[in-house]
């Protein structure tokens, strides 16, 4: 088993907790949190025995050898850079980090450390998605694609009322690009590389954040639409379109559920779909196995990505 640490009490270290266990890989060994009242309580309820509230501590313990990171955005890379430099494995919440530069600086630290890198981004290890992949050449040339990803946020009633939740502020690298639309941007790198070009057009708050936005990207001989929000609902769905066919992918936001290709001449309709509903169990299970294995191969495809993710990111913020 692989012993873990977790920084972070939100939402999602709660749902990474429960997937890491259910993975088989993960025994959860120790929790970080800034107050023991807040810590005590997430550890009572994620069953977990070991709380701590100082972060030098909680990086020198040799309890666990990897450490599971979900703290807000701008947070991200000064503590990975801390945790790689006591030499832990990392797995690191998306968005990966604010720049390119924090990103590649992270993962030369980890090659100097010995230690393995991940970005939690939960679609790319979906059995879905790798089928998508695998059907590009069927209906290539592709030409268009479009994917959407849109939830109203929990939060968002609340900074209709002025009161901004750290993923609706900017000093903290929220907005609906870096929190939202950044599984769209995920998604379109991973099967198409990094664009020529892209324009990112937001719908700015209050304070200043991207509440919702779209990004249009300009590819050779095709170009790509992603689409995301924190202040309206829709359908999470990718849509890719070539002169051969299409594919039409559902829940393709964060799940990544099911997918049709069709195909022009009308002879072929395949349909897939994933009966995993929980988004983080294939994520979970491919970490382990990349840890367990020491799969360098495998890794090094992740880091790829990742810093695909980041430079086709800078192309719409600067």
């Amino acid at each position: 088993m692989i012993r873990l640490g977790v920084i972070g009490t939100g939402k999602i270290a709660g749902e990474f907790i429960a997937a890491a266990r259910k993975s088989g890989y993960f025994e959860i060994a120790a929790l970080y949190s800034r107050t023991a009242e807040k810590g005590n309580e997430f550890a009572r309820k994620h069953d977990i025995a070991c709380v701590m509230t100082d972060m030098e501590k909680m990086l020198s313990c040799d309890k666990f050898g990897c450490l599971y990171i979900a703290v807000p955005n701008s947070l991200h890379y000064a503590h990975a850079l801390r945790a790689l430099e006591h030499g832990k494995h990392v797995i690191l919440e998306k968005p990966f980090c604010t720049t390119l530069d924090e990103a590649e600086s992270l993962f030369r630290t980890a090659e100097e450390r010995g230690c393995f890198l991940l970005e939690a981004i939960s679609i790319l290890p979906r059995p879905v998605f790798a089928q998508v992949r695998e059907w590009l050449p069927l209906i290539s040339p592709v030409r268009q694609a479009f994917f959407n990803y849109s939830q109203y946020s929990s939060r968002y009633d609340a900074y209709l009322k002025g009161e901004a939740a750290r993923v609706f502020r900017t000093e903290f690298s929220g907005g609906a690009l870096r929190d939202i639309n950044i599984y769209n941007l995920h998604a379109m790198t991973a099967l198409f590389g990094v664009p020529r070009k892209g324009v990112y057009m937001p719908r700015i708050g209050f304070n200043g954040v991207d509440c919702s936005g779209t990004a249009l990207f300009d590819y050779e001989g095709m170009q790509a639409v992603c689409m995301g929000a924190k202040d309206c609902d829709g359908d999470e769905m990718a849509l890719i379109e070539g002169e051969k066919g299409w594919i039409d992918v559902r829940e393709a936001g964060h799940m990544w559920s099911g997918a049709e290709l069709h195909l022009r001449d009308g002879r072929t309709v395949k349909t897939v779909h994933d009966a995993e509903k929980d988004r983080l169990l294939d994520e979970c299970r491919a970490f382990g196995r990349i840890l367990k294995e020491h799969d360098r191969e495998r890794y090094c495809e992740l880091k790829r990505e990742t810093l695909m993710t980041m430079k086709t990111l800078m192309k719409v913020i600067g």
